[in-house]
């Protein structure tokens, strides 16, 4: 006779002391591991089919998490939470006292609009979330804009749904510790789709597409849409892994455009052969910013660009942190690099 199921699983059941029991219901299932933030752990099972472990105590902070049973990756059933597109995962939060500057708090909010326009350049519809800032409606003043970019296995809505941008920038106005600024959070995947790679393409091609898309598309969608400085000193770019490397071609290679630039864990090539594709560094924006993780497997390459730089007198801010490639690193690295911005 198969076992009864449980008449209630909760998952994930987050403690007072910042520890996350995780369960899931599987009875025919050999083994159940579970791969996240957190790292990688095994599930135990008991009697009834019911597999679970308690993992932390956790930092606050959103968390991702997928589990595999029998090496089948799994979302959570008992989660609705999830993280979208490569791959989808379920999430997370553990809230902290005081409370974290991603955490949604009592503070004017702005706004997250979804854009579709058609792109020229790609000959296809294509998506863009755009925040504005707390009173962007009541007044016509024109706004710095940041071009947010994300990383491989992301879309446009990551920065947002999980990375909490919206949120952080709310908090940081709210603080007087940055400007009101418009973000725009364009699709960083051009003619492919992160499932199945770059096909054919190089990743030379790849970035001159998506920095034609930009330029030639996004950009001026958004100028004519929305009131943004157009200037240098008014427009910044800055990105995650993919979308840091994406951020270090197009803002070095226009400096007449980006006066800002940052990069969060940027991977994709060399820095040899990313400062081959940029020129070098043509004109030194106001602010270079770019941040890795000690135990992040990119590190090797941000340090190798950061040696060059050195050497080649340019000036910028190197902030090498605990941590790997994930969202809670790099939200805070959001959170540090906006507050330099448009000073």
């Amino acid at each position: 006779m198969p076992a009864a199921k449980p008449h209630h699983v909760e998952s994930p059941e987050i403690h007072p002391d910042h520890t996350v029991t995780l369960r899931i219901f599987a009875p025919k299932a050999a083994e159940v591991t579970v791969r996240g933030d957190f790292g990688k752990t095994e599930l135990t099972r008991d009697e009834r089919g019911l597999w679970s472990v308690t993992v932390g105590p956790l930092e606050p902070g959103v968390y991702s998490y997928l589990y595999h049973v029998d090496e089948v990756p799994t979302l959570d059933p008992r989660n609705p939470n999830t993280k979208r597109y490569v791959p989808v995962e379920s999430l997370f939060e553990i809230t902290g006292d005081p409370p974290a500057v991603w955490a949604i708090e009592n503070v004017a909010h702005g706004a997250v609009n979804i854009n579709w326009y058609q792109s020229k350049s790609l000959k296809k519809q294509r998506r863009m979330h755009v925040y504005t800032p707390p009173g962007y409606n009541g007044c016509e003043y024109d706004y710095p804009v940041l071009y947010l970019l994300h990383g491989w296995g992301d879309d446009d809505s990551v920065w947002t749904e999980v990375g909490r941008a919206n949120f952080i920038i709310d908090n940081l106005i709210a603080e007087g510790k940055a400007e009101p600024m418009v973000i725009v959070m364009p699709m960083g995947h051009t003619t492919f789709d992160p499932f199945h790679g770059l096909g054919t393409k190089t990743k030379k091609q790849f970035a001159a597409e998506f920095e034609k898309e930009l330029m030639k598309d996004v950009i001026p969608f958004v100028e004519s849409r929305y009131r943004i400085k157009r200037d240098r000193g008014g427009c910044a770019i800055a990105g995650l892994s993919m979308g840091g490397w994406h951020s270090l071609i197009v803002g070095l290679r226009n400096p007449e455009k980006f006066g800002w630039v940052g990069a969060f864990s940027w991977g994709m090539m060399s820095a040899e052969k990313l400062l081959e594709l940029t020129g070098g560094v043509p004109k030194e924006p106001d602010l270079l910013w770019i941040g890795c993780g000690k135990s992040d497997f990119l590190i090797e390459d941000n340090e190798n660009l950061i040696a060059a730089l050195k050497e080649r007198g340019i000036r910028h801010t190197w902030r090498l942190t605990e941590g790997g490639l994930s969202l809670p690193v790099l939200r805070d690295y959001l959170a540090e690099f906006t507050p330099l911005l448009f000073r």
